[in-house]
This record gives structure tokens, sequence and C-alpha cells, in this order.
């Protein structure tokens, strides 16, 4: 299934557009909601939402941009990979996925040399139990752990940071530094997770395209 309201701003959406039609004309059976089509019907809550889409097997986690580093979305993070969905991605490059993803649990669009060949490949996944199960692999070598990627390694992780905590450190932060923060130590904050950039210039100017910097 796919949901999407961003019809024509950035550089990837008329492209994304068109890809979803090429896809159905080779055989996909695809389901398309939002202002972008006629089916919007949903009006549901979040948990509503993400739960109309554990109803399928692959969520299109198409971006609003192409080629910007490290724009990936919730669109891959949470309608995919939190909800439970095999993300079929189009937007940022496979080594910029692969950073962030677990292993083998997203299917890169550009992986293919033409629409049809995708298209019969989820149409493969689609009738090989099997061969689907292994996207989700990942989650049997550690049942436990439930991709956090929103809030943890977001807003969460960036905290831990500041403070000098270890993202892997999974104790509560009054365990760590106290109910108070009597425990906090100044002088250590930060040390962790220090990083430099060398020029934010060409980080942003030179390396990317206007069309990036205008979407993300």
């Amino acid at each position: 299934m796919w949901f999407v309201s961003n019809c024509y701003s950035g550089s990837n959406a008329k492209r994304r557009l068109k890809l979803a039609d090429d896809m159905i004309k080779n055989g996909l059976k695809l389901d398309r909601y939002g202002k972008c089509f006629k089916d919007t019907h949903f009006t549901g809550d979040k948990l509503d939402f993400h739960r109309f889409i554990q109803t399928y097997k692959f969520y299109l986690a198409f971006e609003n941009s192409l080629h910007c580093r490290d724009y990936i979305t919730e669109k891959f993070f949470v309608n995919g990979l939190t909800v439970g969905t095999v993300p079929v991605v189009y937007g940022a490059l496979r080594k910029d996925y692969e950073a962030i993803a677990p292993p083998h649990s997203f299917i890169h669009v550009e992986d293919f040399n033409t629409t049809k060949e995708l298209v019969d490949y989820l149409n493969y996944l689609d009738k090989n139990q099997t061969a689907y199960a292994e996207y989700f692999a990942w989650r049997d070598k550690n049942p436990h752990a439930a991709y956090q990627c929103w809030d943890y390694t977001g807003f969460c992780a960036l905290c831990r940071s500041l403070y000098g905590i270890a993202t892997n450190d999974k104790r509560p932060f009054w365990e760590i530094y106290g109910e108070k923060g009597e425990r906090y130590n100044v002088s250590t904050a930060a040390v962790l997770h220090q990083q430099s950039i060398r020029s934010i210039h060409e980080w942003w100017h030179v390396n990317e395209s206007k069309d990036c910097m205008n979407d993300v």
C-alpha cells in the first residue's frame, strides 16, 4: 500500500507518482491513499492508521526528494519497520539506508533494472512466504528488541549524547544520574559522542543539490 498527499513539491514527488503508475501497469496490485488519489476516506488516528498498514505486506516508502543525503523519514522508519511491513524504498541512496537499517529489512527500487523486474520480485515475495519472512529475520535475532527508530534514536539519543550517556545504555536517566540529576557531572557531558564537521558550507552547499536544500 501507499499513502501520499504531497503530489508536486520535491524533486521526487512527480517521479514517484509515475513510478507507482508504472508498477501498477506492470502487474502490481497497489492500494493508494491520500490527497493525491481518490481514496482519501481514511480519517483514523495514528494508531488506527498504523494498524491499517499492518494489514499489508509492503509499504511504499517513497520520499519527497531524490538522492538527498541521509534524508529518510517516518515513511521508512514508522510506516515500514516499526509498524511491521517491508518498506519498498525510493529516495536516499542504498548506502544511506544500510547505514541505519537492520540488515535485509527493506527493498530498494534502484536495485532493479526495470520496473517490471521490481514488480515481479514483489509478486514473487507475496506468493513465497519463506522468502518474504527473510525480511524479518533481523527481528528473530533479538526478539525483545522492537525497532525503536523514532523517539529513541532521535530526540532521546540526542539528549543522551549531550549528557554523556551512551545511546546503547538502556538504563533510565534517573538510574544513571539520580532522581534529580544529583550525580550528573558536567565535565563528562558529550564526551562519548563528540563529532566534528570540517565544513558546514561544503556539507550544505557543495554536496547537496538545490532540490535537497529546498525540500529537506
